[in-house]
Formats: C-alpha cells, structure tokens, sequence
C-alpha cells in the first residue's frame, strides 16, 4: 500500500498532463410556466483534463463501441473532479456524454471519464 504522501506526490505529477479547459455540465429536471416537466444543462464548474481516444482493452469494450457506432474518448480530470454517468463536459468547441465514471478508488490518480461526443 502507498503511502498517502507518496499517492498526493503521484496525483501532484500527474495532473501536470491536464491542459485542457472542460466546462462540466449536469442535466438538471426543471417546471416549465405550466408546470411540464423540462431540463437545462447547468455548469458545475471548469477543471482541468486531458483527452485522448480510448484504448480499447477487451472484446466487450469493442462490441460496446460497435454497437453504439461512435468512437470513445478517455478524459481524464483531477481526482476530486466528483462527475457521474450522465453528465456533459465541453472541451473548446466539443460536448462530450460521459457514459462511465471511473471515480471513488483511493489508488487512482485521475477521475476518468469514458464518453461520447454529443
């Protein structure tokens, strides 16, 4: 097991790769004037990330992507970026669908973001 310096030390390091600017955005249910239900993408903030296509590491992954017939990207954000499956990040002028969250692991040195492009 890592010492907790050690990890602070890795995840200091590591977030020297994110360069990009990504506006993450959560879909939030609103009332329209007679009360029908609606939506708006609202801002959580801006973090830094880096984006990369993703590496596709098993036959699942593949047939996922297949199925879907849209590339997927990798993004990577800092650790106490709290996103969730479902939210939206916006990188220059791309939305990106976040269809898995990898967060919560106390070993890792990036949230990662598996997404699509809207």
């Amino acid at each position: 097991m890592l010492p907790a310096s050690e990890l602070a030390a890795m995840r200091t390091e590591a977030a020297r790769i994110l360069v990009e600017s990504a506006t993450w955005q959560r879909n939030t249910a609103t009332a329209g004037s007679y009360g029908q239900p609606g939506e708006t993408w609202a801002t959580q903030g801006t973090v830094a990330a880096h984006i990369a296509p993703f590496s596709q590491t098993n036959q699942m992954q593949l047939e996922a992507e297949r199925q879907r017939e849209q590339p997927l990207f990798e993004i990577l954000l800092p650790i106490e970026t709290a996103i969730r499956a479902g939210d939206r990040l916006v990188i220059g002028s791309v939305t990106y669908f976040i269809q898995v969250a990898d967060v919560n692991e106390t070993w890792l040195v990036f949230t990662r973001a598996i997404c699509t492009k809207v």
